[in-house]
């Protein structure tokens, strides 16, 4: 992103606001009014948002649908208040002194790069750790395997990757992100993929027809099942969702799948 920035610093930084928690069914409505708030202390940030929806509805592309909202107040609350969110990305945008069109140039970037990770298939790395945890659903300490899940394809093997931590009780949970079963971070020292994420499927992945991390999920599940790492108890019904039960196979410890 080094080219994009300009040589001659223009605008004072910015910093995202750390906020003070709220009631959960007033919570869209408190952070939207804190946004308002912000960009009405920042007047140059507000017109910089405002000209990139401009630019981006011109695209007339469902794709940048969510920024589009968000642009124009009607942002969900993780896209406001999180470390990786919408907001987050636009701030640092910002603050790297790009013009408007700058911006969204990045932004197309951002989602051919998301485009590609969304295409690609994924394999389990063959080293994996057994570990004792507690379980934050239950509070019971269970085996969880640790592992990391990498792009199948040779040329981006080395660009992106994820570390999963997977518990052998996994809830039938369409928001990955809210499990407490179920943990996937993404690793990468180029920054375009994180934004990608923020921009493109942190938060709204659940109502998205085809989701990355979605897909990453059942790769990892199919293979831990298929190289007999997870075996199948069952399913029940806890608190009103279905739970799937699975015996972890194997010492606590290092692993490596033959």
């Amino acid at each position: 992103m080094n080219d994009l920035v300009f040589i001659d610093r223009k605008r004072a930084l910015i910093y995202q606001p750390t906020y003070s928690s709220c009631p959960i069914s007033m919570a869209r409505e408190y952070f939207q009014g804190q946004l308002r708030a912000f960009r009405k202390r920042h007047p140059q940030f507000d017109c910089f948002l405002k000209e990139i929806g401009k630019e981006l509805e011109n695209e007339k592309s469902k794709d940048y649908q969510r920024i589009i909202k968000f642009i124009n107040g009607e942002a969900e609350t993780n896209w406001i208040c999180t470390r990786d969110s919408i907001f987050s990305v636009f701030i640092e945008l910002f603050n790297l002194c790009l013009s408007p069109n700058q911006a969204v140039s990045y932004i197309k970037k951002c989602h051919l790069e998301y485009l590609k990770m969304l295409r690609d298939k994924y394999r389990l790395s063959k080293e994996y750790e057994i570990i004792l945890s507690r379980s934050r659903y239950d509070g019971l300490v269970k085996k969880h395997v640790l592992l990391k899940v990498l792009p199948a394809t040779d040329n981006h093997h080395l660009e992106y990757s994820y570390k999963i931590s997977i518990s052998p009780l996994l809830l039938d949970n369409e928001d990955l992100s809210l499990s407490s079963n179920v943990d996937i971070e993404l690793l990468s020292s180029n920054p375009i993929y994180q934004h990608a994420f923020s921009l493109f499927e942190y938060y709204s992945y659940e109502k998205l027809p085809r989701s990355v991390l979605r897909n990453v999920y059942n790769v990892t599940i199919f293979d831990l099942k298929r190289h007999g790492i997870f075996e199948y108890v069952g399913k029940e019904e806890r608190i009103g969702r279905t739970a799937y039960n699975y015996n972890i196979i194997g010492d606590v410890g290092l692993h490596i799948i033959k």
